[in-house]
């Protein structure tokens, strides 16, 4: 059964044919291969996203590693037989104090599943000058491992002049393990 059509309709027929094909390629083709090419941007952005954030946490990384290892270096945290009970009083005897302690409390504040523990001393002194107050406080404050002090109360002596009372809390971290 051939279908007569006039010249006319062949071409609307053969131009209807090629729309049809241009139409299912590019719905086949062409437009699933945008929707890849999008896709595959938006992938990449994310990647991007994600590696800048990797780099940014790896320099904090190195700069958290860094300061650790420097702490360490300079003898931050004190060894395990460290007493800091008995470098106060070290250091008061060299800085001409000893006479002038009132008391030392010790103490320990320590973390479970911790490698390190803080050694606390609180010390009173009584009738120092400003000098001696001095003196001690730089050789502690220059001792190779640091001493952090925590709390300092100073007050005038009764009827005294140029003598002070302290009362002085200090800190330092000491190996458990």
């Amino acid at each position: 059964m051939a279908i007569n059509l006039s010249q006319r309709d062949k071409k609307a027929v053969i131009v209807l044919i090629i729309a049809l094909g241009l139409f299912l390629l590019a719905r086949l083709i062409v437009f699933p291969m945008l929707d890849h090419r999008k896709s595959l941007a938006r992938k990449i952005a994310l990647t991007e996203q994600r590696l800048s954030e990797m780099l940014s946490m790896q320099r904090k990384y190195e700069t958290i590693k860094f300061g650790t290892s420097t702490s360490e270096n300079t003898h931050f945290f004190a060894g395990k037989n460290f007493s800091l009970f008995s470098l106060m009083e070290q250091v008061a005897g060299r800085s001409g104090i000893k006479s002038n302690i009132a008391y030392m409390k010790p103490s320990t504040s320590e973390k479970q599943n911790d490698d390190y523990r803080v050694s606390i001393v609180e010390m009173k002194l009584e009738a120092v000058t400003t000098k001696q107050l001095l003196k001690f406080l730089y050789q502690l404050e220059t001792y190779q491992t640091q001493i952090t002090i925590a709390r300092m109360t100073v007050s005038k002596t009764g009827d005294t002049d140029g003598f002070i009372d302290v009362v002085i809390q200090t800190e330092a971290y000491t190996q458990v393990r």
